[in-house]
């Protein structure tokens, strides 16, 4: 292991995690129009509430108010899948290779955060197995689906990418702590699937 002072990785770790792919998920436009209407709904509702037609009105508004919802929600979607789709089929769309993102899994060891380690790891697994044309790599893409991928694709490389899956799932949606044995865990389980799937060129650090 490079011999690295401890402020140098602070700042590597501390750049990594500044990152989009890191941050929190933001309400997204139609979540914020979506609390507004129900908060000014709710508002409307306990006035109708306090007079002698409160129940009739009160309904008729809640019928209104769940059709306006219901065709928004309906619009947007179909804008906001339209622009995902435009983003992915976007030649330009930056994609990250497995030799990045394993320089990021080297940097967040180095400084003890085990469970970006995992991450990263698993991003470059996924991009190496996308470089090989073995699974399609698509932003939103979930890790289930690149293990039925993968299943399909190269039936011998399915053990070790169900064992690699789930030490990825436990490390980043799970509530028990990520440790170094998991890193390196999911180490052997990589160098177990990118060996059984015939893939070169791993770059360093994959298996150790």
């Amino acid at each position: 292991m490079p011999t690295t002072g401890a402020e140098e990785v602070r700042r590597v770790a501390a750049e990594i995690l500044s990152r989009p792919e890191f941050r929190p998920l933001r309400p997204t436009p139609l979540d914020r129009v979506v609390r507004a209407f129900l908060d000014a709904l709710g508002r409307v509702l306990e006035v109708a509430g306090g007079s002698g037609r409160g129940s009739l009105l009160g309904t008729a508004i809640v019928v209104v108010a769940v059709t306006a919802v219901a065709v928004v929600a309906l619009r947007f979607g179909r804008t906001v899948r339209r622009d995902v789709r435009r983003r992915d089929q976007d030649p330009a769309a930056p994609r990250r290779d497995g030799a990045a993102w394993r320089a990021d899994a080297e940097a967040a060891t180095l400084a003890g955060r085990w469970r970006v380690a995992v991450r990263c790891l698993y991003r470059a697994l996924v991009a190496d197995l996308a470089g090989a044309g073995l699974v399609e790599e698509v932003p939103g893409r979930t890790a289930g689906e690149y293990l039925a991928a993968v299943r399909a694709g190269v039936p011998r490389a399915t053990q070790a990418m169900v064992d690699a899956t789930a030490v990825f799932e436990r490390a980043w949606y799970g509530s028990a702590p990520t440790t170094e044995a998991d890193v390196t865990a999911f180490r052997r389980s990589t160098a177990a699937v990118l060996a059984a799937a015939s893939v070169g060129g791993r770059g360093p650090g994959v298996g150790a």
